[in-house]
C-alpha cells in the first residue's frame, strides 16, 4: 500500500477508510454483501469461496474452488435407468477454466450422440476473444460405445457450447470424425464418455 501522505495527528475519517484503506485490501462478504464496486478493489466471498476483482463495471472471479454444474446436452440424452448420468464439475483460476465431466447413458428414452452433439459450458463463463473466431480444440475425451473403447477431442462450437469428436485415422495422422449412432461402436445402455478441456475466459 503507497503511502497515504496523511499527517501525523490527523483524524481517519471514514471516507478516507472507504476511499484509501478499504479500496487497497481484500474485502471479506458474501455474494449478496459485496460492497461497492470500485476498480481494483478485491472480495472474498465467504458463501462461495471465491476472490473476485472489480474491472470497473463487472465483478470478475479471479479464482474458484471445484464446482458441479449439469450441462445441457443436445443431439444426445442420457435418458433414465440403470447409472445414467450426466455430470461435470469445472475450476477457476488465472483467467483458466478446467472442466472435466462424464456422460453415462440409460436404459430408456436414450438418445446416443450424433455428429451435431453439444455440451453446454458453465453459464457464468465467457471465452476469451482470442480462441472464438477459430473454434478451436480445448480438450481430450474417451468413450466406450458397444464394446469398443475409443479416444476423442473436445472442441469449442459456440461461445457456449463444446462438441466431442471421435479421433480416427487419416492415412499417417490422426483426425477428429463425427460420432454416430454406430461410431466409434454401436452405442448401448450403460456406455460412456469421459471429457475434459480447458480454455481461456472470464468467470463472473
Amino acid at each position: 500500500m503507497p503511502d497515504s501522505g496523511l499527517p501525523d495527528g490527523d483524524v481517519l475519517t471514514s471516507a478516507f477508510y472507504d476511499s484509501y484503506i478499504r479500496e487497497q485490501v481484500v474485502t471479506t462478504c458474501t455474494s449478496a454483501t459485496r460492497p461497492t464496486g470500485v476498480e481494483g478493489r478485491m472480495i472474498y466471498e465467504t458463501d462461495t469461496n471465491c476472490v473476485l476483482v472489480y474491472d470497473g463495471s463487472t465483478w470478475l472471479i479471479v479464482s474458484a474452488p471445484a464446482t458441479t454444474y449439469t450441462p445441457t446436452l443436445t443431439s444426445m440424452a442420457i435418458g433414465t435407468g440403470g447409472s445414467a448420468a450426466n455430470t461435470a464439475k469445472y475450476g477457476y483460476a488465472q483467467g483458466l477454466i478446467v472442466i472435466d465431466g462424464i456422460i453415462q447413458f440409460g436404459t430408456s428414452g436414450t438418445t446416443f450422440p450424433a455428429s451435431s452433439n453439444t455440451i453446454t459450458l458453465p453459464s457464468t463463463f465467457t471465452p476469451a476473444a482470442s480462441v472464438t473466431p477459430n473454434y478451436p480444440l480445448v480438450g481430450l475425451a474417451n468413450m466406450t460405445a458397444g464394446g469398443v473403447s475409443a479416444q476423442g477431442v473436445v472442441a469449442l462450437v459456440s461461445t457456449t457450447q463444446l462438441r466431442i469428436y471421435v479421433t480416427t485415422a487419416s492415412g499417417s495422422y490422426a483426425a477428429a470424425g463425427n460420432l454416430a449412432t454406430n461410431t466409434p461402436g454401436t452405442w448401448v445402455a450403460g456406455d460412456f464418455i469421459r471429457w475434459t478441456a480447458t480454455l481461456p475466459g472470464t468467470l463472473t
